[in-house]
């Protein structure tokens, strides 16, 4: 970032670092620590997976969209790269791990539900 070190007293991620592969979610998080003076403080608002779709729940999405999904992990991660989607939401314990490799030392989760595009989706 084009910032000089310890220049903001805060720092507003939004759902930005799922977008990014796990390597560049480290050096985000770094480039964020050196820009942000002492005691200043990140926000961050990203995906995290609380807990893994059932096999009910993707017949579900499947009858839904009327879309064949890939059972093959192999697939997924072919047509993944095929698009350029690099998206993928961790859960706490991934969260927790790419955290510890960067120099932040307090690190608090906030978790809820989540809605788009409604009132309900906002914070109050």
């Amino acid at each position: 970032m084009p910032f000089a070190d310890e220049t903001f007293d805060g720092v507003i991620n939004e759902a930005m670092l799922t977008m990014l592969p796990d390597q560049d979610k480290i050096k985000a998080l770094n480039e964020y620590y050196r820009v942000l003076k002492k005691g200043g403080k990140l926000g961050s608002h990203d995906l995290l997976i609380k807990r893994q779709p059932t096999e009910e729940m993707l017949k579900m999405v499947k009858h839904i969209m009327d879309v064949p999904l890939p059972d093959n992990p192999v697939v997924v991660k072919l047509l993944h790269h095929a698009l350029n989607l690099i998206v993928r939401q961790l859960d706490r314990k991934k969260w927790e791990g790419i955290y510890a490799q960067t120099p932040f030392s307090k690190v608090e989760f906030k978790e809820g539900e989540m809605t788009l595009l409604t009132l309900d989706g906002l914070p109050v």
